[in-house]
């Protein structure tokens, strides 16, 4: 399945219909299921549709929603920052790969990161070119190196 990209129209949607997201945590709350998985995955249906992405709180992004392209089973967790605001800048994350709570991903010179990763907490990522028109780019991949 190739990468999807983030819609703008989503995003705002999403910000729309926060209120309801974390109700729907809370209502699975009551029904035994864990608050802030509720909230992932809703948010997640809310952004990706059928690529099961998993979104935590507070998780926000600077540049426009093209220059953001995910895989099926992407989860980030709460208060990541994806950065693809720049002239050559882009992130691209693989499929099933984990981005944990407090990770900054810089992607001016572009960033992508391969299927099957695990991003732990507090981790930066950046690629900032010194140079905008210089083509750089980081790649950072596990396995078979497959996106």
């Amino acid at each position: 399945m190739p990468l999807r990209p983030l819609s703008s129209l989503r995003l705002f949607l999403l910000e729309l219909l926060e209120p309801l997201v974390r109700l729907a945590g809370w209502l699975g709350a009551v029904a035994g299921k864990d608050r802030h998985g509720v909230e992932m995955v809703v948010r997640g249906m809310l952004l990706g549709g059928g690529y099961r992405w998993q979104v935590g709180r507070n998780v926000s992004s600077a540049g426009p929603a093209s220059r953001f392209r995910f895989g099926k089973d992407v989860c980030f967790y709460g208060n990541a920052y994806p950065n693809a605001n720049g002239p050559n800048a882009f992130v691209e994350i693989g499929r099933h790969t984990d981005i944990d709570q407090f990770v900054i991903l810089y992607g001016q010179g572009g960033l992508r990161v391969g299927a099957e990763c695990a991003i732990a907490s507090r981790v930066v990522v950046a690629i900032c070119p010194s140079d905008a028109s210089l083509p750089l780019g980081l790649v950072l991949f596990k396995g078979r190196g497959e996106a």
